[in-house]
């Protein structure tokens, strides 16, 4: 995915964690990737966790990752 962010320089990227309809949670060294990513290439990386409540026990949030990173809310 980082490298398809890098290549393409889309002006946006979101990501949905856990997604529909598998429900997987996306691991947070992949969301790190991303936002590296997307930051080189002047990308709005955006994380939509609106189905947060279905991730697994024990599984972390993103939002984990705010004060480590520049963000927008």
């Amino acid at each position: 995915m980082a490298d398809q962010i890098r290549r393409d320089r889309p002006h946006v990227v979101i990501l949905t964690s856990p997604n529909n309809p598998t429900g997987t949670a996306l691991e947070l060294d992949v969301v790190r990737a991303a936002y590296e990513a997307a930051a080189e290439s002047n990308t709005l990386l955006i994380v939509d966790e609106a189905y947060g409540e279905f991730r697994q026990p024990g599984v972390p949030s993103a939002v984990e990752l705010l004060e480590a990173y520049r963000c927008w809310s």
